[in-house]
């Protein structure tokens, strides 16, 4: 466990503590100062994050909230506290570098299924690169929203046309990347390589699974995951069933009903557990 995630957890033990009123001051400021700080040492601000809910609960003891205690206007003390962190410029390319990794990870497995299917991983990198780049301007924009006050009211239709577009801006451009960036990183993945690359996924997959410390939550992923490595290697391996599910219009049909199926037990374990949550 990395000291980011030890002081996290102990915040997190920490926030319990909080009344609600000061609970929902000391989320607000928490959220605002992790989302700006992707430049930043990650130690340190979460370091700095404890101290506050530290100096929040001794207040609290006192008979003070966390508004009295920190002022009405918790971003300028942020924003102080964001400049004092020493900038780490790393730290914005291991998050988009997280988000290449994962997209080329987990695109890699549904297309093993695909017998002797050239995979361009140029593309995949280009795409996660993309994907992971979005993820981080959108955690930015929703970090300068959270003391912006409250919205002004919009209508339905309004609203809707603004949500729209802002898809279309980043969903149009992934898909270009997608059906148009061609690269020399091509391969084409014959049967034996193709299930020792199933195997490997599979194996790095249960072993991030096994290290969660919320299984339940990950579960539908690692047997969905599992589910597509046994037919990718069911598709390679030698005899008259991967023959049927390769070569015949019906296994091909076979493949995609349950494919569709593991999907759809996938979406519907994945409700379950966030409703147990």
């Amino acid at each position: 466990m990395s000291i980011e995630d030890k002081l996290i957890k102990q915040n997190n033990q920490l926030r319990a503590q909080l009344t609600e009123k000061n609970e929902k001051y000391y989320s607000d400021l928490l959220l605002y100062m992790r989302l700006n700080s992707f430049m930043k040492d990650q130690a340190a601000i979460e370091s700095n994050l404890l101290e506050i809910v530290q100096d929040i609960i001794e207040a609290q003891s006192e008979g003070l909230t966390a508004e009295q205690y920190f002022g009405k206007n918790p971003q300028i003390l942020a924003d102080e506290l964001l400049r004092q962190v020493p900038k780490k410029v790393g730290e914005v390319f291991k998050f988009v570098l997280y988000f290449v990794g994962a997209y080329v990870f987990f695109s890699l497995l549904p297309s093993m299924i695909s017998v002797n299917q050239s995979i361009d991983i140029g593309n995949l990198i280009l795409t996660g690169l993309y994907i992971g780049v979005v993820v981080l301007a959108g955690l930015k924009y929703l970090g300068r929203t959270i003391y912006r006050g409250r919205v002004t009211e919009t209508k339905n239709w309004a609203l809707f046309l603004k949500l729209w577009l802002v898809i279309m801006i980043v969903i149009v451009p992934m898909i270009f990347i997608q059906m148009y960036a061609t690269t020399p990183l091509q391969v084409t993945v014959g049967n034996k390589l193709g299930i020792g690359i199933i195997l490997f996924w599979v194996v790095i997959a249960m072993i991030i699974f096994f290290k969660q410390s919320e299984k339940r939550t990950v579960l539908p992923l690692a047997g969905f995951s599992l589910f597509l490595g046994i037919l990718g290697i069911m598709t390679r391996l030698p005899g008259e069933v991967s023959e049927f599910l390769r070569s015949t219009q019906v296994g091909h049909t076979t493949i995609g009903v349950i494919l569709g199926v593991a999907l759809v037990i996938f979406w519907i374990a994945s409700v379950l557990v966030l409703k147990k949550k």
